[in-house]
């Protein structure tokens, strides 16, 4: 039962009011309201709240800010689904302050966080591993005589320092004493002045496989894509050649950016003749 009024009370109100604040007694008397720093808008909003000094906050909805700040090294703490156990995170006692950011996208799997030095996070391949990162396996072909995009490698997300392995199957159609050729284009941009790869110029039907490695791409040098090798044969299996395919960067650089597209260019000597790529694979080397 609320406790009964023996007398008539008497309150002291402030001169003026500030809109939306909330009320609070002033002293232990019971008799002295002011204003609080505290308010409430018409949408039920709050602001002006400082320190809590003790106590649990609790909410079954989002609490929603642009900064949290956890004090005395204290643990952010991530409940599982029924709060009995979590995981903290929690700053080091004699830390300098610095940022750490989160990369933009989710990463492959088997990949783990990797900092730039300056707080930037990216996924990236375990060292020594090497990780598939995408292919095409649906043959492209072309009869032109100029450079043709045939096979696309898309969403890839290749930091400039990986190096890259990467190996292609081709063939080539009789029709012509004539060669056919291969090129790369990374993020749309060809790079090398010369082809990756060619057939023999034979008037016969050929097919070959081309490989190459890609160091990191640390700066914009031109012997990028050294190491690179063909092998082409005959229909009937004898080996038409072998050699070590041309430089891949003798006048164009690769890109020092991240990697997020890989085409096959193609191109043939005569129009009498059919290139077409059957398969390309695209792998990254870890870095110990």
């Amino acid at each position: 039962m609320p406790t009964a009024i023996t007398h008539d009370p008497v309150f002291t109100t402030p001169v003026s009011s500030t809109n939306t604040a909330v009320v609070r007694w002033s002293g232990t008397a019971g008799s002295v309201l002011q204003n609080s720093g505290v308010l409430i808008d018409g949408s039920n909003n709050i602001t002006g709240i400082g320190t809590i000094a003790s106590g649990a906050i609790t909410s079954s909805g989002a609490i929603i800010g642009t900064q949290v700040d956890i004090l005395a090294a204290g643990d952010l703490r991530l409940q599982d689904s029924t709060g009995g156990q979590y995981v903290a995170l929690e700053a080091a006692g004699t830390t300098t302050t610095h940022t750490i950011t989160l990369p933009a996208t989710q990463g492959a799997a088997s990949t783990f966080l990797q900092n730039n030095g300056s707080g930037a996070l990216t996924w990236a391949a375990a060292g020594g591993a090497v990780t598939r990162v995408g292919g095409q396996t649906t043959e492209a072909t072309t009869t032109s005589t100029g450079d043709t995009d045939l096979l696309t490698i898309g969403s890839l997300t290749i930091p400039g320092a990986t190096p890259i392995h990467y190996i292609a199957d081709f063939r080539k159609s009789s029709g012509a004493a004539t060669d056919a050729r291969g090129g790369l284009k990374l993020n749309s941009t060809k790079i090398g002045g010369r082809t990756l790869w060619d057939t023999d110029g034979t008037n016969e039907d050929q097919t070959g496989v081309a490989h190459g490695i890609m160091g990191g791409r640390v700066t914009n040098y031109l012997a990028g894509m050294s190491g690179g090798v063909q092998t082409v044969y005959k229909t009937d299996v004898t080996r038409r050649s072998s050699e070590v395919a041309p430089n891949a960067n003798d006048s164009n650089p690769s890109p020092t950016a991240d990697v997020t597209s890989w085409i096959v260019v193609g191109s043939v000597g005569s129009a009498s003749t059919t290139l077409g790529i059957d398969e390309v694979h695209v792998y990254t080397m870890g870095v110990s």
